[in-house]
């Protein structure tokens, strides 16, 4: 503060102000503006995760996420791995009722199962996943389908691409819509916004800008939230998908350079001067060679075989290491990223998946309370409707509570799991139910 100003103060309210506070600047490296930090990180933002998920960013990477899993065996493979072993051939309740005969709960098991079975539930389970990995999520709708038996339950899961979940004329003033639905007042979805003609489909229906309001409680959304208050998905190989991109085209410069190689059996080289040729052979002339025969040279010419140097020692290294990195978004290992164990022993498998086994199961956990737990519910109700189908006495709902189970891994070594579920059995860290229940 000036010097008069200051006085002035002084002389108005009788005391002195406080000092202006003093600039702190971090001694944080990565915090430094300009040089190799402002170019590197160029693009960072400060958007919040919805603003920067916005529908031209995830239509972007889905189509090149798309694309890059139809045409990299290793990318699709990698989608299609981590559905199976999260799905499986699907999962199995089994319910719980105090104090009710067993027979009576297997038997509504059983409905559960023979539904889930004409209805294609593991099937739309692993669609659903391979859509969050690649897609950046995946949409099912719980309605009614009389293709199925009509002596049993009709309800079906409907799987819908993400393309056709958005809100045309999208209000951006309303703070509770948002590009495909609307929230509540405590940020809550309430409601979802299906196209009813998908917007990269050949057939027009109507108005491509025709839609149904669904509500939330009948909508099955299934992505891997990273932010806070994020709404909708971004593919889970999104940070991948550069690295997939450098793969391809390495692998085919690498092909082209071998080719061309394998292309050219060998060289002539002279040692006359320049200028001077003993026949009318020019550079860069093609010359026949027969097969099985002797052959002379011309008078001051040698061959040679022209020397290949592709694949490099190192091609397959770093493929290795460029589909590792691929695999970690989505907490793949190595031996499932390139599919496979040739450079593992017995110890270093069995921890790699050890790890990825811990991943599948907090994936599953997740996939019970926002997609298992609610399909059996949905079917619960109608199934409640049907005469017979619900034995009869039983208590009400809030007394059930129930599991879901997935088959189980395949064992690296079955005798050394055999010795130590005994183990655990005789020292009582373990029960026979767990064991299967793992199996």
């Amino acid at each position: 503060m000036p010097g008069l100003l200051r006085r002035f103060w002084n002389a108005v309210t009788g005391r002195t102000p406080a000092a202006p506070p003093r600039r702190v600047r971090g001694s944080y490296d990565n915090a430094q503006p300009g040089g190799e930090n402002a170019e590197h990180w160029a693009w960072a933002d400060s958007l919040n995760a919805n603003s920067a998920n916005s529908p031209d960013v995830r239509r972007a990477l889905r189509e090149r996420a798309r694309q890059e899993a139809d045409n990299n065996g290793y990318c699709g493979g990698l989608i299609d791995k981590l559905g199976q072993d999260l799905v499986k051939v699907g999962p199995r309740i089994q319910i719980s009722i105090p104090g009710t005969d067993r027979t009576l709960v297997r038997r509504v098991e059983r409905a559960f199962g023979a539904w889930a079975i004409a209805a294609g539930l593991a099937g739309k389970l692993r669609l659903l996943d391979n859509a969050a990995v690649r897609d950046g999520e995946g949409f099912g709708v719980l309605t009614t389908n009389p293709a199925l038996p009509a002596d049993g339950v009709q309800l079906d899961v409907r799987v819908y691409e993400t393309d056709q979940v958005d809100t045309p004329f999208l209000d951006w003033s309303d703070p509770l819509a948002f590009p495909g639905g609307r929230l509540d007042a405590h940020g809550n979805v309430t409601e979802w916004h299906f196209l009813k003609v998908h917007p990269g489909s050949a057939v027009w229906m109507g108005s491509p800008l025709d839609y149904d309001r669904l509500p939330a409680s009948r909508v099955l959304h299934w992505f891997k939230p990273r932010r806070a208050g994020q709404l909708r998905g971004v593919p889970e190989i999104q940070s991948s998908l550069g690295l997939y991109a450098i793969l391809r085209r390495y692998t085919l410069a690498t092909l082209g350079a071998a080719e061309f190689a394998a292309s050219i059996a060998g060289v002539l080289e002279t040692d006359l001067p320049p200028g001077e040729y003993a026949t009318s052979v020019e550079a860069m002339d093609e010359i026949d060679v027969p097969r099985r025969k002797l052959l002379t040279l011309p008078a001051g010419q040698t061959a040679k075989p022209f020397d290949a140097t592709q694949p490099t020692t190192a091609y397959r290294e770093f493929k290795g290491e460029i589909l590792t990195e691929s695999g970690q978004p989505v907490g793949a290992p190595r031996n499932i990223a390139t599919g496979s164990s040739a450079e593992y022993n017995y110890s270093s498998g069995r921890l790699d998946h050890g790890i990825y086994q811990d991943g599948i199961r907090v994936r599953r956990h997740d996939l019970r309370v926002r997609v298992l737990d609610r399909v059996f519910r949905a079917w619960l109700d109608e199934a409640s409707l049907i005469p017979g189908l619900i034995p009869d006495g039983l208590p009400l709902r809030p007394a059930w509570s129930w599991e879901w189970f997935f088959a189980g891994w395949v064992s690296l070594d079955p005798v050394k799991d055999a010795n130590a579920d005994d183990v655990r059995l005789r020292n009582g860290t373990t029960t026979y139910a767990e064991i299967y229940a793992e199996k």
